[in-house]
């Protein structure tokens, strides 16, 4: 299959103008017209990406984050974005990145996030209308705020949650969002949630928040998108029959709690 058919499909899910004006998404790297014979699903591309879906025989990658965000100032090889996109072009691999236009879409970032910690949340934080926004927000079964950083942490099958707040609180309603979510602080105390579940939450941030009485719960960036990438596969499998390999990336955790 042409991968200009395979872009149509992931942009009739998430188009393109559903991005932010200072985002990258779409094709980054590729030929509209190349045969594509595998993909290769995952948050960011790397050269461990690129390896695996070199691997794997897969000659396009499609990635949360985007690979070129801002413009380079030069392409020297011995620095990790040039050299990621040497080897991206020397393996005849085609990139494509759905990254804020993922995160309004339905069905996209947020959602997958809510699900995957078990919550069915069925309505938009920032809503733009006509099922669009960023963030899911709703009402929960009351639960303390330490049973529900733990619950978090279990669903996700990562090794820390951080909780700010008394974990004896109890929480009625909850907001997710996915990647960092500092800057709806505001909006979620506006609506009346109990707590944010989202990730990069700074320390003056924290104490904002502290002040308001509003939960928050850290799970790190990564871990809060990549339920996302289990969705891409699924809606493309759907989508194409099954008549191309699909396969995910989970990128080792690095970070060790000890």
């Amino acid at each position: 299959m042409k991968l200009y058919k395979i872009i149509e499909l992931m942009e009739n899910w998430a188009p393109l103008h559903l991005q932010e004006e200072w985002d990258s998404s779409g094709l980054q790297i590729g030929d509209r017209n190349d045969e594509i014979n595998g993909i290769l699903i995952a948050l960011d591309c790397e050269s461990a990406v690129v390896k695996k879906a070199s691997d794997l025989g897969c000659n396009l990658i499609i990635n949360h984050h985007p690979l070129i965000f801002r413009p380079i100032p030069n392409i020297d090889f011995s620095t990790m974005l040039p050299r990621t996109i040497k080897e991206v072009i020397m393996s005849g691999i085609n990139v494509y990145a759905a990254h804020t236009n993922l995160d309004m879409a339905p069905g996209g970032v947020n959602d997958a996030y809510a699900e995957a910690i078990g919550y069915d949340l069925p309505y938009i934080l920032d809503d733009k209308g006509d099922g669009i926004g960023m963030g899911k927000f709703g009402e929960i079964e009351a639960i303390r705020a330490g049973e529900l950083a733990k619950r978090v942490k279990e669903r996700l099958g990562i090794n820390f949650a951080i909780l700010y707040q008394n974990p004896d609180k109890i929480i009625n309603s909850i907001a997710v969002v996915g990647g960092g979510g500092s800057f709806m602080i505001d909006r979620c105390r506006e609506i009346g949630v109990d707590a944010l579940i989202t990730s990069d939450i700074k320390y003056h941030e924290y104490r904002y928040a502290l002040d308001m009485g509003l939960t928050l719960i850290d799970v790190g960036h990564y871990n809060s998108e990549y339920p996302v990438v289990q969705k891409i596969k699924d809606y493309l499998e759907t989508a194409l029959e099954n008549k191309i390999p699909i396969e995910i990336y989970h990128e080792p955790d690095q970070r060790h709690v000890f």
